[in-house]
């Protein structure tokens, strides 16, 4: 009964934070789209993505993009400052459908073609072309992301599948979590996506997509 309780208190208070992380990255992107910047329909974007803000008006995102957590997307460039007494400034276009992961930085004056994903660290200096897998520091094309789809499924082909829900629930008691465990020293698994999507690890609270409605320049 102690541990049942503890889990209900637990999931409850998760969610009233889920719900205030929410409300605050709807309130910090709502400023951003004031201000100029393009965010298309059904985006995911984490509380701890950063944008430069001074320049936010020169990024543009399109539809059904994903972000990972901690991501930092610069429309200025100021390293130049101390030998052509300028900065640089370049905008910055991310197609439909891309999937950019944890801590990537995307640098001015380059564009991410649509369906393209960008690997977790990656760091976008040179434009990449679209549906696209791209990864390293600069970022560089490895493959493209139907071969890379492709690749993920065959390595997963024969495994159990699970669901967010299934993957939630082993994770609640000590001999589900060690049988996951133990799963997972086989190989990997496919965990089905979401109906509510994004959802995010550790700072990002489960945060679904932003914005729900079609908003402009």
């Amino acid at each position: 009964m102690g541990r049942w309780l503890t889990t209900m208190t637990l999931d409850w208070l998760a969610a009233v934070e889920n719900r205030l992380a929410m409300i605050q990255a709807r309130l910090k992107w709502a400023r951003w789209q004031r201000l100029g910047m393009h965010i298309g329909r059904d985006v995911v974007l984490p509380l701890s993505t950063s944008v430069d803000s001074s320049y936010c008006y020169l990024i543009t995102i399109g539809d059904r993009c994903h972000f990972g957590p901690q991501c930092l997307i610069l429309a200025h460039d100021g390293q130049m400052d101390e030998f052509l007494d300028a900065g640089r400034v370049g905008r910055v276009v991310i197609g439909e459908g891309c999937r950019i992961g944890a801590r990537c930085v995307i640098l001015c004056n380059v564009e991410i073609g649509a369906g393209s994903i960008v690997e977790a660290g990656s760091v976008v200096a040179i434009s990449l072309p679209a549906g696209s897998y791209c990864a390293g520091s600069p970022a560089r094309v490895v493959c493209s992301a139907t071969e890379y789809a492709q690749r993920i499924a065959q390595e997963a082909s024969g495994r159990p599948r699970y669901t967010t829900e299934t993957i939630a629930e082993s994770l609640r008691r000590p001999e589900t979590r060690k049988a996951l465990w133990e799963e997972l020293a086989r190989g990997v698994i496919l965990v089905d996506k979401a109906d509510t999507a994004g959802i995010e690890p550790g700072d990002d609270q489960a945060l679904k997509p932003w914005p729900r409605s079609r908003s402009g320049r």
